[in-house]
């Protein structure tokens, strides 16, 4: 066969073919070219629109010029400064609450760090920087808006309406301009710019696109949970929901994203939820009715508050939710793509808005509000507006491309003008408004600056502030840490913070109190607002405080404490150990601060409530115990353990109020206890005390004591000794009943009292029966304890790492609260730490006479490196993901075993039903009766009848032997409780209900 010739008929016509059809494709690549260019050029005229709209809301508003805005700014401020005059010990913050963690502390530290690189980088100021933050944040948040709408919808107009409608809802702008939560908007705007990402990636899934989403939902994480949190969710549900890959391809997606960010941020997060902070993380019931959440808000009018929607935002998105649901209906299927993608998108976006405004109003459906600590339901609508914003923009996006009528391109225009209008008119009435609304402390805390003397470097004394608000700025402008703080959510021990607080503030209880919270607290300089209120007590009081002068405006008046103690300083008070509960600790301190029995009189160190918890050698470091609210698993050993303590020459107290019979068992057992047996009484209103000559109660008036009652109303109950040991006395009796008795045991002495004396002598705030309480506590210190004050060393105070060297001292009291991240060293070596006083730390110096150097590091836990360890890991991966590095072949090896595995667990499952099926469906079919009872039987054993649904719907209608359909009938009984999963199921039940109601007539 001859090849055809080159210029054949056939050869030419094939290759002019060829070369139309290309010149085609290229002349329509430049057909498309120019209305590429087109809309290109809309949206970035549209886009900059925007952006200039909203730089002059913001420079209008004040929000963009001057100082930061809004309540907390200057508590965000103040945490960028410690962080940078600190750095590179961040880990502890010594300056509010008597100390908390800083990072990581109960704050995700990420809008801090920024702020602090931003200063460190450009050298402009800390407030400088956290308003550019703030210009940058509503700019990427609007930017976002605009192209999360123009990438689902595939509309410049419906992204343009988007961002005027966010631009306009004056709860948008709240946080910044009058709450001042500059992480929580740098949080949304992190969380905008990863929906933008993902619906990018929805668009052409890619390694780059993936991973920038999970980067920017991890920044959010780092920056604040709630709206970090808000963030997460907007993003694995436009992930889920648009569709641009099979389902279950959408679900691997969404797992791997949400498992990516957890790993990253767990070392923020897991700690404080296995900690003491978990209460702050979980919605508590305030048990208050929230006005403050009104149904108004949902469609206020311009201009009347700055934290509620705008008139035009929720009505735009039920009508549009509305029409949307309508053209659904009225057809069977979808007929655009474009409609399916924005309907997912705006479900993704609906679902944050429902979680939102369901956070705000449960209040109004409940007895009680669900708040967590900190995040206030009224304040909620801001974090629903970016959501609602960008649904009314899809929406309308998804009914313009639904529009089939001659005049559709007439009711687009219309559709896209009339909101964008609305919206236009909504934000210049609401200009007006922020501008009024926007909220600073910067003025009056430059005016009210503090006139303290300073700390000399040394951090050794706190500040007390009478005034709330001062604590949000006062270290923006003093190194001095301050009793109080702006975020109590990090407080350690708020219950004892929030005493020293109440007691500090103005018109205290008493000045004994007064000076028990002083020296506990290592309080030097004290700030009182204006009016005799606030600092009378204060000029009342010269002896104790010396008056410096008032702020610049004389609205504060400044004070300094003549005496106090130390933050950190060797002593040789005496410690004394309280083995109880935690509520039993919190009663007796309470009641030694009636009399002022502070830290240089008497330490009380905070033991385990269970006495089987110690051995004799930890007991032998206190001079002496009390016991108070006590337990002992194991009576015998515990009566062991007193009896060698006591030999030792240790003092023992013990109140038996509430364990007058664990009391008996304990002195049955062997303890060397004064009474071997007690019987209870009560008493109303008098206590019937006979006249005492005994040592313990000279000087102690006992007509002063508070009446003898329970709860204002109720008889008080007393223990009174029933049977003494031989060598016991009785310093007390009550109604002729001994309910004070002591005993002298070598050189120990025993005291045991049946009053209770603690938890009344709280409820009543009676100095006398507080006189009478110390009395017993300092009788019983064993003999040999030291009295001469000790040598309060040289001290230096850091941040995580602090220094005391002492000459020599029984023991080191350092008043920074008991985070279980501090260790304690003496010349190098682990020394223990016990609790002590206000929650501090109290450390028992062995060979007191001997010179020592004593130094306290705070250290990251082994569960927190875990974490720091896993999010390192996770980083890692995401990289090798991004760069598309494989897997070692062991590791892949291992993932395609365990898929293998699952699939054949799965295989498996099925091939035994189908198996059952078959051997089921051939008893059935059998003619003779018993054999059909023997299928139906074999059902019994199984976890559920949808598998089997139409055999035996089928074996229903067609049975005839009334022992076999009683049978089945009970066979459906037996799985009533299964979820209907089937018609069959349905139709089968049905028939069983038919015919016992038959069977009953």
């Amino acid at each position: 066969m001859q090849p055809a010739a080159v210029d054949s008929p056939g050869v030419l016509a094939l290759g002019a073919r060829s070369r139309t059809a290309s010149e085609r494709q290229v002349e329509e690549r430049r057909r498309r070219w120019p209305a590429k260019v087109g809309r290109l050029a809309l949206d970035l005229v549209l886009l900059a629109a925007l952006l200039v709209a909203t730089w002059e809301v913001g420079v209008r508003s004040t929000d963009f010029v001057g100082t930061p805005k809004g309540a907390d700014a200057l508590d965000h401020a103040s945490t960028v400064k410690l962080l940078m005059q600190d750095f590179p010990h961040v880990l502890w913050n010594p300056a509010w609450f008597s100390g908390m963690k800083l990072l990581p502390g109960i704050y995700p530290p990420l809008y801090h760090l920024i702020i602090a690189t931003a200063v460190a980088a450009s050298g402009t100021t800390i407030e400088h920087a956290m308003v550019v933050c703030t210009a940058v944040a509503f700019l990427v948040m609007t930017a976002s808006a605009y192209g999360f709408v123009r990438l689902i919808s595939r509309s410049s107009a419906a992204a343009a309406v988007a961002g005027a409608v966010v631009l306009a809802v004056p709860a948008f702008w709240q946080p910044s301009l009058r709450s001042g939560e500059y992480p929580r908007l740098i949080a949304m705007a992190f969380a905008c710019l990863a929906t933008f990402l993902a619906a990018l990636y929805t668009r052409k899934p890619g390694r780059l696109r993936l991973t920038a989403v999970i980067i920017a939902a991890t920044c959010g994480m780092s920056t604040h949970d709630l709206t970090g949190g808000l963030g997460v969710l907007q993003v694995l549900g436009v992930l889920l929901f648009v569709n641009y890959r099979p389902f279950a391809e959408r679900i691997k997606v969404v797992a791997g994203v949400a498992a990516a960010v957890a790993a990253m941020v767990l070392w923020l997060y897991l700690p404080t939820l296995v900690g003491f902070h978990a209460y702050y993380l979980i919605p508590q019931p305030r048990f208050v009715p929230n006005t403050g959440t009104s149904y108004r808000r949902l469609f206020e009018t311009v201009g009347s508050s700055l934290k509620a929607f705008s008139p035009l935002l929720l009505p735009l998105t039920l009508l549009l939710m509305a029409a949307a649901a309508w053209f659904a209906w009225r057809r069977s299927s979808f007929s655009s793509k474009r409609f399916r993608q924005c309907v997912g998108a705006s479900a993704a976006m609906l679902i944050v808005a429902l979680v939102v405004l369901t956070y705000a109003y449960i209040g109004r459906f409940t007895h009680a509000d669900l708040e967590i600590v900190g995040i206030y339901p009224n304040d909620m609508f801001t974090y629903a507006a970016w959501p609602l914003a960008t649904t009314c923009g899809l929406l309308l996006a998804a009914l313009a491309s639904e529009l089939r009528s001659r005049l559709r391109y007439l009711w687009r225009s219309a559709l896209y003008v009339a909101p964008a209008l609305a919206a236009v008119v909504c934000l210049v009435a609401t200009v007006p408004v922020l501008k009024r609304d926007a909220f600073s402390y910067q003025q009056t805390a430059e005016i009210q600056l503090p006139i303290m003397p300073g700390s000399n470097g040394t951090k050794q004394y706190r500040l007390a502030l009478t005034d709330a608000t001062e604590t949000s700025w006062i270290n923006f402008f003093t190194n001095v840490p301050e009793v109080g703080g702006p975020f109590n959510q990090g407080a350690v021990n708020f219950t004892w913070s929030f005493w020293a607080e109440s007691v500090l503030s103005n018109d205290p209880p008493s000045v004994a109190e007064m000076k028990f919270m002083l020296n506990w607290n290592a309080v030097r300089w004290i700030q009182a607002g204006s009016g005799p209120s606030a600092y009378g007590f204060y000029q009342d009081h010269p002896a104790l405080f010396r008056y410096v002068g008032p702020s610049a405006d004389n609205t504060y008046h400044n004070f300094v404490v003549r005496q106090t103690s130390p933050i950190l300083a060797a002593t040789d008070a005496p410690p004394v150990l309280i083995v109880g509960s935690a509520e039993n600790y919190n009663l007796l301190l309470r009641a030694l601060a009636l009399t002022d029995v502070g830290p240089n009189t008497l330490i009380p160190v905070q033991g385990e409530a269970n006495l089987n918890d110690y051995s004799l050698k930890k007991l032998e470091q206190f001079p002496e115990i009390f016991l108070y609210g006590f337990q002992a698993s194991n009576p015998r050993q515990a009566a062991k353990l007193l009896r060698g303590y006591v030999r030792h020459g240790g003092g023992l107290v013990i109140d038996v109020g509430g364990a007058a019979g664990l009391a008996a068992e304990l002195a049955k057992d062997g303890a060397p206890l004064p009474v071997t047996k007690w019987r209870s009484f009560e008493l109303y209103q008098s206590w019937h005390f006979a006249p005492s000559k005994s040592s313990l109660l000279r000087g102690i008036d006992l007509a002063k004591f508070s009446p003898a009652v329970y709860a204002q109303t109720f008889p008080y109950l007393v223990e009174g000794a029933s049977q003494r040991s031989p060598g016991s006395s009785v310093d007390l009796l009550s109604d002729g009943r001994p309910v004070l008795v002591d005993e002298h045991v070598g050189k120990s002495t025993v005291i045991e009292s049946g009053l209770n004396l603690p938890y009344h002598d709280d409820t009543f705030s009676n100095t006398t029966e507080s006189s009478l309480l110390a009395r017993l506590l300092l009788s019983s210190i064993a003999r040999s304890w030291a009295s001469a004050p000790a040598n309060a060393g040289r001290a230096k105070i850091t941040t995580d790492a602090d220094l005391l060297r002492t000459a020599g001292a029984e023991g080191v009291l350092f008043k920074e609260d008991d985070s279980p991240g501090w260790h304690a060293y003496v010349d190098g070596r682990p020394s223990s730490v016990y609790p002590a006083g206000l929650g501090y730390m109290y450390l028992r110096l062995e060979g007191s006479s001997s010179p020592a150097t004593v130094r306290f590091q705070y250290e990251l836990s082994g569960s927190e490196w875990a974490t720091i360890v896993t999010a390192l890991l996770a980083l890692v991966v995401l990289g090798a993901y991004l760069i598309g590095v494989p897997l070692p072949r062991r590791i892949r090896r291992r993932l395609e075993r365990a898929k293998k595995d699952i699939r054949a667990t799965f295989r498996g499952k099925s091939d035994a039903i189908r198996l059952q099926r078959a051997r089921v469906a051939e008893l059935l079919a059998d003619p003779a009766p018993d054999v059909r009872l023997q299928g139906l039987s074999l059902l019994r054993g199984e976890p559920a009848l949808q598998p089997y649904g139409d055999l035996l719907l089928e074996e229903a209608r067609t049975e005839r032997d009334d022992e076999c359909i009683q049978a089945l009938v009970a066979l459906v009984a037996a799985f009533q409780w299964e979820p209907i999963a089937s018609p069959e199921i349905a139709k089968l039940r049905r028939w069983a209900a038919s015919v016992h109601r038959a069977t009953r007539v």
